[in-house]
């Protein structure tokens, strides 16, 4: 079960007791587990402008990326600042990131344990 992203804090409190409190049934196991997201390395999101989004859990396009009208998908796809920004994502450094549950889901997300 996920709570997903943009729940708030009190429904993740009044929903708590549907999570599994198992060691073993949890998906992160060990603090030296590292989550990484895969998305913005496998995937590509264009908004109905043209703008280019980071991950589809980015409904209102808040991590905005440069627009392909001008450059084109590829070129733009592979800008500097673009690849820049989806590192940022892969490293899960921006704060819609850090509260996304997709990301973080077994299969979803990479996790490395160091």
């Amino acid at each position: 079960m996920s709570m997903g992203s943009y729940t708030t804090d009190e429904m993740k409190e009044r929903y708590k007791y549907l999570l599994p409190t198992k060691k073993e049934f949890l998906r992160k196991s060990s603090a030296l587990d590292k989550t990484l997201c895969s998305w913005p390395l496998r995937h590509a999101v264009v908004y109905w402008n043209g703008e280019l989004g980071l991950c589809c859990t980015d409904f209102d396009n808040a991590l905005r990326l440069d627009n392909i009208k001008e450059g084109g998908f590829l070129k733009t796809f592979f800008s500097d600042e673009v690849i820049k920004k989806r590192k940022m994502g892969f490293q899960k450094s921006f704060d819609l990131c850090k509260k996304c549950s997709l990301g973080n889901a077994d299969f979803m997300g990479l996790n490395i344990k160091f």
